[in-house]
C-alpha cells in the first residue's frame, strides 16, 4: 500500500458516508469556520477541476489562500447536488495532486482532516489507520506542516499519543488520542476537548 492508495480509499469510504446524509445533515455547520457539512465536501472536489493559474487569479481576488478557498467551496456547494459532489469523489479518487512544495502526505492529511470535520459535528465515528495517522502526525509537526497547517501552533509544548507509539516536542504534555491529536495540532479547538495535560490549557489559548 502506497499513500495514494491511502488517499483513494479515504476519499471513496467519505463518499458513502456522504451518499447517507440528509439534507439536514449537510447544512450543519462543520468544524471548518463559516462552511457547512457540504460546503467541505465540495472544498475536497475543487482540486479536481481547478488548475493553478486559476486557484492563483482567485487567490488575488479574493485577499489571499483561505478567502480563496472559502469561496470557492461555498460557490461549488451551491450550485452542485451532494449526488455530483460523491460522484467526482469516486472518479477522482486516484487523482494524484499535491499543492506546491508539497507530498503526497498533504492531500492525505487534507481528505482525513476534513473528513472529520465532517463526521465529528454529526457524530460519525471512525478509526483512522495507524499508518496514516503517523504520516499525518509527522507532518503537522514538521516545517512544511507548520507553515500550511499554522493555526494553534506546537512549539513549546511535547505531544503523546495513547493508543500508538508517536510523541513530538517538548514542554508542557498535551496527551490524547491519535485522532484527538491530529485535529488539534491541524487547528480544530473541538478536538481539543478530547485530549489531557498540563499543555491542553495553552493550546486551547492558541486559538
Amino acid at each position: 500500500m502506497t499513500i495514494w492508495d491511502d488517499i483513494a480509499g479515504e476519499r471513496r469510504q467519505l463518499a458513502d458516508v456522504l451518499e447517507g446524509l440528509t439534507e439536514v445533515q449537510l447544512s450543519e455547520p462543520s468544524l471548518c469556520d463559516g462552511w457547512t457539512i457540504k460546503d467541505t465536501a465540495a472544498h475536497l472536489t475543487t482540486t479536481f477541476h481547478t488548475s493553478m493559474p486559476k486557484f492563483m487569479v482567485q487567490m488575488l481576488m479574493s485577499g489571499g489562500f483561505n478567502n480563496a478557498n472559502r469561496k470557492a467551496a461555498i460557490r461549488e456547494a451551491s450550485h452542485r447536488s451532494i449526488s455530483d459532489i460523491v460522484e467526482e469523489l469516486r472518479a477522482n479518487a486516484e487523482h494524484r495532486f499535491t499543492p506546491p512544495g508539497m507530498g503526497a502526505e498533504a492531500p492525505l492529511a487534507d481528505i482525513v482532516m476534513h473528513g472529520q470535520d465532517i463526521r465529528r459535528p454529526l457524530a460519525i465515528e471512525r478509526d483512522i489507520p495507524e499508518g496514516e495517522a503517523r504520516v499525518i502526525l509527522d507532518l503537522l509537526v514538521s516545517k512544511k506542516g507548520k507553515f500550511a497547517w499554522p493555526r494553534g501552533g506546537v512549539g513549546g509544548l511535547r505531544f503523546e499519543a495513547t493508543d500508538m507509539e508517536w510523541s513530538s516536542g517538548s514542554g508542557p504534555l498535551v496527551s490524547g488520542d491519535a485522532e484527538a491529536l491530529l485535529m488539534a495540532i491541524g487547528g480544530r479547538v473541538d478536538a481539543v476537548e478530547d485530549l489531557t495535560g498540563d499543555g491542553v490549557g495553552e493550546l486551547r489559548a492558541r486559538f
